[in-house]
């Protein structure tokens, strides 16, 4: 496949190249690119260092012998949504939503290198009206971690269950489960120079049998096994810069045999990391290349992807933030086989006050489907996000925020033009920064 040359390129896609080329910067990656990011989330995997969980133990509040017990109690998403099954024939619905959890995170320090970890933290998913969607979610999990002088190790195990949005092409949040083993480990060879390593297995299931909407019952043909192996090397690059250069390999296996979707691949991956005082620059590349199994139907890929971001002060209480990415996205309708999700944005970050702060974040984008029935229409469809959040520090443990977020898809197929406005609320009290 050749590239195409930059003038050929529409508008968006040049902006998210241009992004993706002078940013340069690198985080872990998952099994498939990110299926979907809210307007203003930007695609980092939040991740823990041994640093700030050992300071997440130290701070937990209850102490039985050498184990460090740490509540949390938060009402995440209050919210109200004035769509609830967007895009669908009926009547625009309306509702109330909140999620209300508790639970603990427990710390057992195996001498001074190492953390064994444990957490379980079910949430109550409530819903005014729509009384079919209120359920329990799972969130439970174990690790350790542990850093041994040339050594860094992490062994995860979880289950984790959350209303969410899946993806672009239906903004209505579904109940999926998402189990996970993963390891990752990094072993200094030389100074300045690392070995990595990385292995993740997961299973994603759509949670939808008792929604009451047609189309959503199309995320179970999404029901899938992912598999990741991931090595390569990482050099630190001076005082300021990181950068890890390697090779993975995904496979990934979908469960619903009438929409056979299966694929896999080997892609080479760069990642660049520079960190310097106030100002931060990240970027990852992929070229993601992946071909149908045996009898699958999945559409041969072969493209660059990934996703930048670039954060500086231009004044000392003001943050600004610039990003891009492009991902590719599983479609849910059976006319089409995926779509390739591009986006740019830009935020501010604006310190009120020494415990408040005020966040505002606009994006734009474009998703291109990839057609598996060559008799549907060509498919690209507009999207465009934004909103704001005020986030108070009550205490040291607890956090208010109030917040609005617009997404907007507009698309060429009648019917699928898409506006969603949710307004949240979340208070949090207690609980460390992890996971």
């Amino acid at each position: 496949m050749s590239a195409p040359s930059l003038s050929s390129l529409p508008l968006k896609t040049a902006l998210v190249f241009a992004l993706l080329a002078i940013l340069a910067v690198p985080i872990p990656g998952g099994a498939q690119s990110v299926q979907y990011n809210a307007p203003g989330d930007v695609n980092i995997e939040q991740t823990v260092g041994h640093e700030g969980l050992r300071q997440d133990m130290d701070n937990a509040r209850w102490r039985l012998g050498g184990l460090r017990v740490d509540p949390s109690i938060y009402l995440n998403g209050l919210s109200y949504v004035n769509d609830v099954f967007p895009s669908s024939d009926a009547e625009e619905v309306s509702d109330i939503t909140a999620r209300v959890g508790a639970g603990l995170r427990a710390y057992l320090p195996l001498g001074r290198k190492a953390i064994l970890m444990g957490w379980a933290l079910p949430e109550y998913v409530w819903w005014a009206d729509t009384t079919e969607r209120r359920r329990w979610n799972e969130f439970f999990g174990a690790g350790l971690f542990g850093d041994f002088n040339r050594l860094d190790l992490e062994l995860v195990v979880n289950r984790k269950e959350e209303e969410r949005i899946p993806n672009a092409e239906l903004l209505q949040e579904v109940p999926l489960r998402k189990d996970r083993v993963y390891g990752n480990t990094e072993i200094e060879v030389f100074n300045g120079i690392s070995v990595i390593a990385q292995a993740q297995e997961e299973e994603t299931r759509y949670l939808i049998d008792e929604l009451d909407d047609s189309r959503a019952a199309a995320f179970g043909g999404l029901d899938r096994d992912e598999s990741l192996l991931r090595g390569g090397v990482r050099f630190n690059l001076g005082q300021w810069w990181t950068a890890t250069a390697g090779y993975e390999r995904i496979e990934v296996d979908f469960l619903d045999d009438s929409r056979p979707l299966s694929h896999s691949g080997s892609s080479p991956f760069l990642t660049l990391l520079r960190k310097r005082g106030d100002s931060e620059v990240r970027l990852e590349l992929v070229q993601r290349q992946v071909d149908p199994e045996t009898g699958s139907r999945f559409v041969p890929f072969d493209e660059t992807l990934g996703f930048a971001t670039v954060s500086f002060k231009p004044r000392p209480r003001l943050t600004t933030r610039f990003y891009a990415s492009r991902n590719l996205v599983f479609s849910i309708s059976d006319d089409y086989v995926y779509f390739l999700d591009e986006r740019v944005g830009v935020g501010l970050s604006w310190e009120l006050g020494r415990r408040t702060n005020l966040e505002l974040f606009a994006e734009s984008g474009d998703q291109d489907y990839t057609r598996l029935n060559l008799l549907a229409p060509e498919r690209i469809d507009d999207f465009n996000g934004w909103g704001a959040q005020v986030e108070f520090d009550l205490r040291e443990s607890t956090t208010v925020a109030l917040g609005v977020v617009k997404t907007e898809v507009d698309s060429v197929i009648p019917g699928q033009q898409q506006d969603v406005t949710r307004i949240n609320t979340s208070i949090r009290i207690g609980g460390g920064k992890w996971p």
